[in-house]
């Protein structure tokens, strides 16, 4: 993979971007970010002069005027076997001369003060080819959209919007029909932890979602959400890091495991969930997070084993000696736990939220088919 990290417009020949273009009938993976004044040199090449290249990135730094922009009309975005495209700067995506049709990965941004009929075009082309990863960041308020973006192929959809619901308004993200969808990862309240009408209205379209990691919404909206996720593997809820911890209230969070392992196997949420991994504080009795354990620890045909869990965990001091329990071979049994016990006090816990956690990265060796940032440009 190439990739090429520049803030100056260099001078003087031969030069870096000289050789990059006496080279570039091998690109393949190439990712750029510096203004395109940087890379001028480049702008004469043509889609013939990189048969090879398979995925293009660009993140130009700073922004530019488009008028200065001479990716917005470079034939290389033409290039024949040309199937991952990301953008990462301002702009829409919409404003290249890539043969959308042509991509399986797109990476892009939109902001609000472009048309969404633009985006929904370079979609509707990109479902031609068999688009099968989607990562989208809407730098806007979700805008309404009231049509149906078919895309039988996708199997992976990444979702960002900075704004928060705007009511049922689904907008682009719940306008999305993907019957192969088997992971989502959004974050689309970055700003609050409203219930989002655009997951839940996507969900109901993909009914084989497996993987589902989302932002931090409140424990009873998150049991919506996966009442519509039976195939479910893989939930993670990322506390984020340095995130400020604010304990919620207990009979949510309790609500939250419990719906787990309901006494009927056939009222389970998720009954093939392998990997459960929740960030926030959960204030729940251990004495539920036992009876998770062994009841989905394999005993019951009709509920899959659990293989990790990772949780932080708020206990009542006097349910302390059941750590020891959760913890033993008898209860835990062949699942992975990653959990952090602390003690949780009513009369305290306002004081607790103000406290800095430190992110519990186990990223290593979670099992994970979203692809973040520029991973699947390698």
């Amino acid at each position: 993979m190439l990739e090429f990290n520049g803030t100056e417009e260099l001078t003087g020949t031969p030069d870096i971007i000289d050789v990059l273009i006496a080279c570039c009938s091998r690109w393949k993976n190439v990712h750029f970010s510096c203004p395109p004044a940087t890379l001028s040199g480049i702008s004469s090449l043509t889609r013939f002069d990189v048969p090879l290249l398979q995925s293009l990135a660009m993140s130009p730094t700073p922004s530019v005027p488009n008028e200065d922009n001479f990716w917005i009309d470079s034939d290389v975005l033409q290039a024949p076997i040309l199937e991952k495209f990301c953008h990462l700067g301002d702009g829409a995506a919409s404003m290249y001369r890539v043969n959308w049709s042509n991509l399986t990965h797109l990476y892009c941004t939109h902001s609000a003060r472009y048309a969404m009929d633009n985006l929904v075009d370079v979609l509707y082309q990109a479902s031609e080819s068999g688009l099968i990863t989607l990562d989208l960041t809407l730098m806007a308020y979700p805008l309404p959209y009231s049509g149906i973006i078919s895309l039988p192929c996708l199997t992976k959809l990444v979702i960002a919007e900075f704004g928060p619901p705007q009511g049922e308004d689904t907008g682009i993200f719940g306008s999305i029909y993907a019957p192969s969808l088997e992971a989502i990862s959004c974050n689309i309240t970055q700003y609050n932890n409203s219930r989002s009408p655009a997951l839940i209205a996507c969900l109901q379209r993909s009914s084989n979602v497996r993987e589902l990691s989302t932002g931090r919404p409140r424990s009873l909206d998150i049991l919506e959400y996966l009442g519509h996720c039976p195939t479910l593997r893989t939930l993670c809820v990322p506390h984020g890091e340095h995130a400020i911890d604010e304990p919620w209230s207990q009979p949510n969070n309790n609500a939250f495991l419990s719906a787990f392992v309901q006494d009927n196997a056939s009222r389970c949420l998720c009954p093939q969930l392998e990997y459960l991994r929740y960030g926030p504080t959960l204030v729940v009795p251990l004495r539920t997070l036992r009876d998770l354990l062994v009841r989905r620890g394999g005993g019951n045909p009709r509920l899959s084993c659990l293989k990790a869990i990772v949780l932080n965990v708020a206990y009542d001091p006097v349910d302390e000696p059941l750590i020891k329990e959760i913890q033993s071979a008898d209860v835990a049994g062949d699942t992975r736990l990653e959990i952090s016990f602390k003690k949780y006090s009513a009369y305290l816990h306002k004081l607790d939220g103000g406290i800095l956690y430190p992110f519990l990265s186990v990223d290593d060796w979670w099992p994970s088919t979203v692809f973040n940032d520029m991973v699947y440009l390698d």
